[in-house]
């Protein structure tokens, strides 16, 4: 009977599709067992710990909201700024959750993966398929099937390239949009196989290339690739395949290609995602793509050799075509086979086209400072590994042991990325030791050494930071990061004109940055020149209202001067930016309290409580004006609350014993 499939035989596929399954999570637990203790590190601070969007999970529209200002990862990416909120509201800051979670879409992905190219590959072998890939899906059985997208999915799951995407947690942009993409693909080759109902599928293929526009701007190939799908594998004839597929499924791809409206939109609001797209880098659109040819090829040739990987590769840009030449004939070479291969064999080009179009929008645009990343081969990887593992199959189909010995090669490939996949979550356990790595792998990469020096910074060890901020100005002259950064190295060890030049040259190559012009403001305070301090500040606040630490400098220097009135205006611009910001709240009641204005003092202290400020110290200050205004039953709560936060808060104690003392004695 024709197209009958025994009962045993399908028994034995589930029985496949069960193990591999859990291998495969049992696989990626393991080699990501040493990821979950790693802290938050570099664009993690801006992204997660510095995001204000992500602190009430119930304000829809402050979630939905990323910030995109400074070119945070998560600007134009609601749906990653949500992932993100959901780990704040149940773990707060503790980067276990967010590891957890990280780890979770990444093995999502690779189950997905598996269902994809098992799905694809019983498509191939199908009467209605384009043109067989070298013939080689006509030896391609049920359960061989499964074995060759567990191989390719595990190598997946378990490359050490995949390390960036996974364990760095902001990356989770790359992963997630990973997952979506995969089941944006997944969904639509269930929704077309014989005998089930399509539509279900195919409404899950639609909504997660919907959510997948929100994750991260890659996914904008994901209808193309369907669309290609659908061509080569279910309608068949590779690119004339494409109108009869439009017209099969008219409503679906009108729907599938309306994602991008969405997609679209989430890229103009963010205008120019504040400024990263191309920010801090001045070169033209020819010089950036001059490097993408090495860019890709040293991405192919970390698939076969994962070493050195490089958490930050800096800018460097190729100048000399020549230099560049043998890369890009390289990628030029596989876009010609690639193109090609539509005319010949169809379902050859699907991969070499997934992998182009996966590059493309990073490669063809000058996205930020860095020509080399490696989580944009995320996804990219697994085109890769789809025709290299098939190729392997192809070489070995004709033997009687073929499966076993796929699966002893992968096997043996499996234990060595993890092994590599955990050595390298290592150097994601500090800062410290991820900056160390990245400058001792790209010396010449001024960033490293800036972002090292950062690190030196937070251990206390200044001479060593004040060693790495000088030879990242000295590779980049032109990084004004770097640049006030070794201002502050050269203040801090006293040698104050050294400081002002390196401040003044930040100031000088980006005038409107607000950092740049307080830190030359406080040298100038440091160096005795107070109107030039106050100025500077002036400035960086008019630039950044909510520039909440310039504000409380410009105050305190204010109250010194007498300026009772503008310092209090002050602190209260700071507390506006910041309303938890202590320090801000504890002058600006000192100011009015001196100047007679101490019932103003208190009114601003239960506005920061109201405002959700939790401190001992303010507490004890609050109970200490109150017993000032005569308010004593209110000076004893406040006391009390300050010892409920503070237990052992000095002077605490013995306040509340002198408020229930008068208490008592009326």
């Amino acid at each position: 009977m024709p197209g009958y499939i025994p009962s045993q035989v399908i028994r034995d596929e589930k029985r496949y599709h069960v193990i591999a399954t859990v291998l495969l999570v049992f696989a990626g637990v393991v080699a990501y067992s040493n990821s979950f203790s790693g802290p938050f590190v570099f664009d993690d601070v801006e992204a997660i710990v510095e995001n204000p969007t992500i602190r009430e999970l119930g304000d829809i529209g402050a979630v939905f909201s990323p910030p995109f200002d400074a070119g945070q990862t998560v600007g134009g990416r609601p749906v990653l700024n949500l992932t993100f909120a959901l780990n704040y509201a149940f773990g707060d800051l503790n980067t276990t959750g967010y590891h957890v979670v990280n780890l979770a879409i990444h093995l999502l992905a690779g189950l997905a993966l598996f269902g994809l190219v098992r799905r694809a590959l019983g498509l191939a072998g199908s009467p209605t398929s384009a043109v067989e890939m070298f013939g080689v899906f006509r030896y391609i059985q049920g359960t061989e099937a499964s074995l060759i997208a567990a191989v390719i999915a595990g190598l997946w799951l378990l490359h050490p390239l995949q390390t960036e995407s996974v364990t760095y947690i902001v990356q989770r942009a790359e992963s997630l949009m990973g997952l979506l993409y995969l089941f944006t693909l997944y969904s639509f080759v269930r929704g077309t196989e014989r005998g089930r109902s399509s539509g279900p599928w195919l409404a899950a293929s639609l909504v997660t290339c919907l959510i997948g526009m929100g994750s991260k701007e890659v996914m904008v190939s994901a209808p193309l690739m369907v669309l290609l799908i659908d061509a080569v594998l279910v309608t068949g004839g590779g690119l004339g395949g494409i109108g009869a597929a439009l017209k099969s499924r008219p409503k679906y791809y009108g729907a599938m290609f309306a994602t991008w409206l969405l997609l679209g939109a989430l890229i103009l609001s963010t205008r120019n995602r504040g400024g990263s797209m191309g920010y801090g880098i001045e070169v033209t659109l020819g010089q950036y793509l001059l490097t993408q040819g090495p860019a890709i090829a040293h991405y192919l040739r970390l698939v076969f050799w994962p070493a050195p990987l490089i958490f930050d590769y800096g800018a460097a840009w190729i100048s000399n075509p020549m230099a560049a030449a043998p890369a890009a004939l390289l990628v030029i070479g596989l876009g010609v086979a690639t193109l090609t291969a539509w005319f010949r064999a169809p379902i050859l080009a699907l991969p070499g086209t997934w992998f182009f179009a996966i590059l493309a929008p990073t490669s063809l645009v000058p996205a930020n400072r860095q020509t080399i990343t490696e989580h944009r081969m995320y996804l990219a990887l697994a085109p890769v590994l789809i025709v290299v593992v098939l190729g392997a199959w192809r070489l070995i189909r004709t033997r009687a042991d073929r499966g076993r010995l796929l699966a002893a090669a992968g096997g043996v490939l499996a234990v060595v990325c993890v092994v590599l996949t955990l050595r390298r979550n290592e150097v994601y356990q500090s800062d410290l030791v991820l900056w160390t790595d990245t400058v001792a792998k790209r010396p010449g990469n001024s960033h490293g050494h800036n972002n090292l020096g950062r690190a030196l910074v937070a251990r206390g060890d200044a001479a060593g930071a004040l060693s790495r901020f000088e030879e990242a100005v000295r590779l980049d002259p032109t990084m004004p990061d770097a640049q006030t950064n070794l201002g502050t190295a050269l203040m801090n060890v006293g040698d104050l004109a050294r400081a002002r030049q390196h401040y003044e040259e930040a100031v000088r190559l980006l005038p409107d940055w607000p950092v740049a012009l307080a830190n030359l403001g406080r040298l100038h305070l440091r160096m005795g020149e107070i109107a030039e301090g106050i100025a500077r500040y002036e400035q960086a606040v008019a630039i950044d209202p909510g520039f909440a630490t310039a504000h409380y400098n410009l105050a305190n220097v204010l109250r010194e001067t007498g300026r009772v009135d503008e310092a209090v205006r002050r602190y209260r611009d700071a507390l506006a930016a910041d309303p938890l910001y202590e320090d801000a709240l504890f002058n600006l009641v000192a100011t009015l309290d001196v100047a007679g204005r101490t019932p103003e003092g208190i009114a601003d202290i239960r506005t920061a409580l109201a405002a959700g400020l939790e401190s001992g110290e303010i507490e004890n200050l609050l109970g200490i004006l109150l017993a000032q205004q005569g308010d004593i039953r209110g000076a004893r709560d406040s006391f009390a609350r300050a010892l409920e936060l503070q237990p052992n808060l000095p002077g605490a104690r013995e306040n509340l014993e002198r408020a229930e003392a008068m208490l008592g004695g009326r």
